[in-house]
């Protein structure tokens, strides 16, 4: 039963999203509905809604039905990570931590798991 278990556990830690990393207990987990706020518009523009789904640090955002935005249904899938500087950020891959700048319109969004927003450009 002991080698099952150990089995099981090594095939889930190799399972893209699953992480026994404890940054990632701060992050949530399921579907939620979250705004985009559109940095380059700043308050001009209206903030739209979309669908956001994690699971361990792998999220998807997704147009919601009652919008219609350019890039098809899926607006990012990619990674939440924890940026050097302290904020959760969209990012392609872990070393995107360190990137010199995130948030407004660089290439890595804020998302705020707090006020469930997301910073895009």
């Amino acid at each position: 039963m002991t080698k099952i278990i150990l089995i099981l556990f090594l095939i889930l830690s190799t399972i893209e999203g699953f992480s026994q990393n404890k940054e990632f207990d701060n992050i949530p987990q399921g579907a939620f509905h979250y705004e985009i706020y559109f940095a380059e518009f700043g308050v001009r523009m209206d903030n739209r809604t979309c669908v956001v789904k994690i699971t361990g640090n792998r999220i998807k955002v997704y147009q919601d039905e009652s919008k219609n935005l350019a890039g098809g249904n899926v607006l990012f899938d990619g990674f939440v990570i924890k940026h050097k500087s302290g904020v959760w950020i969209l990012a392609d891959n872990e070393n995107d931590k360190n990137a010199y700048e995130v948030g407004g319109c660089t290439e890595f969004p804020v998302i705020d798991f707090e006020n469930k927003l997301i910073e895009l450009c």
